[in-house]
């Protein structure tokens, strides 16, 4: 299984779309992981076209709480591997 991580896209600011170095990094990736601060759900929607996507909920994201991409803890199996992706790290009860 192949998994693709990044975080921060914070789109428009950084471009108005993602770079094309990340879109061809992430092709063939079984799920990509997006840790937050997305700012704009076209990025989740490009990335979505490569693989499932599942996004945290950063410090700029609030306005996307409605997206089901975008969770503030996701917990995530992957081959008999559990683990937890979020963008704010408080202790977890």
């Amino acid at each position: 299984m192949r998994i693709g991580l990044l975080s921060d896209t914070h789109l428009p600011e950084a471009g108005r779309t993602l770079p094309a170095e990340v879109l061809d990094a992430l092709r063939g990736c079984d799920a990509i992981l997006h840790g937050g601060d997305i700012t704009m759900s076209s990025a989740l929607d490009e990335l979505e076209a490569l693989a499932p996507v599942y996004a945290a909920m950063g410090n700029h994201d609030e306005h996307l709480a409605g997206d089901p991409r975008v969770e503030s803890i996701h917990w995530l199996s992957f081959e008999g591997h559990t683990l937890a992706l979020l963008h704010h790290f408080e202790p977890l009860d």
